[in-house]
């Protein structure tokens, strides 16, 4: 990774920081526990998306998400797109 794209990444990972620490605030932990997970993950070339409905719904805008996380416009279509590249989804749960 360039200077340019490490200095890029922690810009963009300033708002995603700034909300880690409301969220340590407010659920009185230290830290988004999450953080390095996702990090370890995109490192793995693991694709991450974020729903951008879920997202707005709760506040937040694409810009505060890890330069890292795609933002999809719904988790359906994601999940539609993603089928037709052959992969499949297997529901947990219920």
């Amino acid at each position: 990774m360039t200077a340019f794209q490490r200095q890029r990444r922690n810009e963009t990972l300033k708002p995603l920081e700034q909300k880690a620490q409301y969220h340590a605030a407010h659920f009185k932990t230290h830290r988004n526990p999450n953080l390095s997970l996702l990090r370890e993950l995109h490192e793995a070339d693991v694709e991450l998306y974020v729903c951008g409905q879920s997202l707005v719904s709760k506040g937040s805008a694409p810009e505060e998400v890890a330069v890292f996380v795609d933002t999809a416009v719904s988790a359906i279509s994601a999940v539609a797109n993603l089928q037709a590249d052959g992969y499949a989804y297997v529901p947990f749960g219920k």
